[in-house]
Order: structure tokens, then sequence, then C-alpha cells
């Protein structure tokens, strides 16, 4: 059995570490891990995000989806899967973005 390292940290300590260091005020859970999100940076990221988000479905809808559904079903799935997560992404966003425009609103 190996020996617990006596230096390791922890996840949530080395999501601390990362978010003082890269001054950020939030981080965001996916699937594959965690990002971070840099003070004032909520609503650009979100923004890039939904303009990935809205080029994939328009491709997945062009000429009444008939692409999309020429593609493989492994591909299909790979692709809503895709959109999901960017979904997902801009709705746990959300409250961060909130946050910024509530700091703003006081300075």
């Amino acid at each position: 059995m190996a020996k617990p390292d006596s230096n390791a940290v922890s996840d949530d300590d080395a999501t601390a570490q990362a978010l003082a260091h890269f001054e950020a005020v939030a981080s965001v859970n996916l699937t594959n891990g965690k990002f971070l999100v840099e003070t004032g940076a909520a609503r650009d990221h979100a923004d890039m995000r939904a303009g990935h988000l809205s080029s994939l479905l328009m491709l997945m809808r062009v000429n009444d989806a008939q692409g999309f559904r020429g593609l493989g079903e492994r591909v299909q799935l790979n692709l809503m899967w895709l959109a999901s997560q960017l979904a997902d992404e801009l709705r746990d966003m959300l409250p961060i973005i909130e946050d910024e425009v509530r700091q703003e609103g006081r300075a």
C-alpha cells in the first residue's frame, strides 16, 4: 500500500490556491473538472460560449438538419453532448455574471 503524500493538496485546496493566484472570482464545475473565471471576465467568457453553442446548433440544423442526421449515431451523440455541456456551462456562469453586475453597480 502506498504511503500518503504529506505534500498532497486536495482538489478543493488546489482550486482555492488557483483562484487566489489568478484573481478569479469563482470556479465552474464541468464533468471533466473545473475551470476558473477571472475577475471581470465572466460576461466575456459566457458570450464566447454562447457563440460556440449558437454556431454548433446552426451547423446541426442547416438544410433541415439533413447533414446532422446523415452523421453516424456516435457522432450525433457526441455533438448533442457537446451542446449540452456548453448550455450547462452557460447556466453555471449566470450567478457569477450577476455577482459581477452587482459589484459594478457598487463601484
